[in-house]
């Protein structure tokens, strides 16, 4: 009769071996398929702040207004620019926050050694301080920027031509264009906003503050001899 032979001791050890080889491969390809996962989730996150941020942007600078500063009779526009910086009055539609004319601020902050690109908006003008606090709305676009540069195009007060230029304070009017180039830290560069700023060369008071449903595009436009213009073609889809 024979016996049934068995396994070896050095069997069962290069068997459990290749078990043990075979379930860490398994473990490794599952890793690696859960990060190219968070990392596509996160790019689709980062694109969709992108887009929704620059629609925001380019949307509010089409609401521009040349608004009188309350607090500074000088300023006739409350448009402020710089390399890296714009804020501006925008007279949004109700579904943004408070609607009616708003004050937008896309700037630079400094966090923990990182620079983040932070957007803001908030009522204009501000409340009295016997006033409830108006409510504030925040968003960081990019939480780590390499660089930022933001240009505006137009004929200065004391320009004799329009063109481009890095700073856009204490005019009498609005710039004819905004373009914005973004940069995020280990990312492509983002899609160059070119943004045109409602053409309302009249600075305008509280008592002639526009209606918030009203429609930029419903009113003519007007050059810089108080001329009625057809209005340019719209600015680049982002």
């Amino acid at each position: 009769m024979n016996r049934q032979r068995g396994f070896t001791l050095v069997e069962m050890l290069i068997a459990l071996s290749v078990a043990a080889l075979l379930i860490t491969l398994c473990y490794g390809a599952i890793r690696v398929s859960q990060r190219s996962a968070y990392a596509m989730q996160e790019k689709v996150v980062e694109s969709e702040v992108m887009r929704i941020g620059w629609q925001f942007i380019n949307d509010a600078l089409g609401r521009a207004r040349a608004v009188s500063n309350p607090e500074e009779r000088d300023d006739k526009t409350s448009f402020e620019g710089t390399a890296t910086r714009v804020a501006f009055v925008a007279d949004l539609p109700g579904y943004v926050g408070t609607g009616g004319l708003t004050r937008v601020v896309l700037d630079v902050e400094q966090d923990q050694g990182q620079r983040r690109l932070v957007l803001t908006h908030e009522r204009f003008p501000p409340e009295s301080d016997d006033a409830p606090p108006s409510p504030v709305g925040s968003a960081t676009l990019v939480d780590q920027l390499a660089a930022i540069e933001i240009a505006y195009f137009g004929k200065a007060d004391d320009d004799e031509v329009a063109a481009w230029r890095d700073d856009w304070s204490g005019q009498g009017h609005l710039p004819n264009l905004v373009r914005i180039q973004v940069e995020p830290s280990g990312q492509p560069p983002w899609p160059v906003l070119i943004a045109r700023p409602l053409s309302d060369t009249r600075a305008i008071d509280e008592q002639d503050t526009p209606d918030a449903s009203e429609e930029p595009g419903d009113e003519p436009l007007q050059n810089d001899a108080g001329d009625e213009t057809e209005p340019p073609g719209p600015a680049d889809d982002v």
